[in-house]
């Protein structure tokens, strides 16, 4: 399903599966409430910054096996006031994998998969204080350390993390305040530059920081590049192994282009 520019709102109760929505609106796909989403794939390739691919709703709205990317916003944005169960998502090569506004609601997270974003995994935009869960899931930022992996604004409190793996991020946890109401055991806390910030935050007894171990991750590092038009070259490259329609491009930075997540639809050995 091609949205185009459109926002496409789904009503109150509705189960929506099966379907890939690619789309460039302020919110590719807007789940009313109580909706079921199940086994959606969702990108927003808009090049406008702080789009999302699911965003929007209200309360009571669960989504599994999803999939969802979003170049220069979030993967999901959860509005105001909004209550989300997640469970079982893949939320990848977005600036923001899960972004919160300020809510006295309980959103849970379970068995996601958030990975390769710029600014954060997981962030609050405002003061949260309904009890947000984090479990069984995995945040990973890159294998050279980007971004955070849970961003908290001032004011948010009463933040649960047990059985999570935080990989690969400039900061694991951060907050903006140093005491804050929150919970964290049984965590993985690997091959970041700070595991947290703020006093607030502490290791659990359970914690450890074991090398996790991923299988089929890779990344491809380069800072060499030129580009015309919408084509990378990296002399020397050697981009055998990328997966065109799978595979993703961080551009940092560079002069003319605009930095951000990029799709990959062709490559050469040299050229992405």
């Amino acid at each position: 399903l091609r949205a185009a520019g459109n926002n496409w709102t789904i009503g109150t109760n509705w189960n929506l599966n099966n379907l890939r929505i690619i789309g460039t609106g302020t919110n590719v796909l807007i789940p009313g409430s109580s909706s079921v989403i199940t086994n959606v794939l969702v990108t927003n390739n808009g090049t406008a910054t702080g789009r999302a691919a699911i965003g929007g709703g209200n309360i009571n709205i669960y989504l599994t096996d999803v999939e969802a990317i979003s170049y220069r916003g979030n993967a999901l944005s959860i509005p105001s006031g909004g209550a989300y169960t997640v469970d079982g998502v893949y939320l990848h090569d977005s600036d923001v994998g899960i972004s919160i506004a300020a809510t006295t609601t309980v959103n849970f997270i379970n068995n996601a998969l958030v990975t390769s974003c710029v600014t954060a995994a997981i962030r609050t935009t405002a003061a949260t204080t309904g009890n947000l869960y984090i479990s069984n899931s995995t945040l990973h930022g890159s294998t050279n350390t980007t971004g955070i992996g849970v961003s908290l604004n001032t004011g948010t409190t009463n933040l649960r993390v047990k059985n999570t793996i935080i990989n690969g991020f400039a900061t694991g946890i951060s907050h903006a305040d140093t005491q804050f109401v929150w919970y964290g055991n049984y965590n993985d806390f690997f091959n970041n530059d700070a595991n947290f910030s703020g006093t607030g935050t502490v290791t659990g007894p359970n914690d450890i920081t074991t090398n996790p171990t991923f299988t089929s991750v890779g990344q491809l590092t380069g800072t060499t590049a030129t580009t015309s038009g919408s084509v990378l070259t990296q002399s020397g490259g050697d981009f055998s192994t990328v997966v065109d329609g799978r595979d993703f491009l961080y551009l940092v930075s560079g002069a003319g282009v605009t930095a951000g997540q990029y799709g990959i639809t062709a490559h050469t050995a040299t050229t992405v």
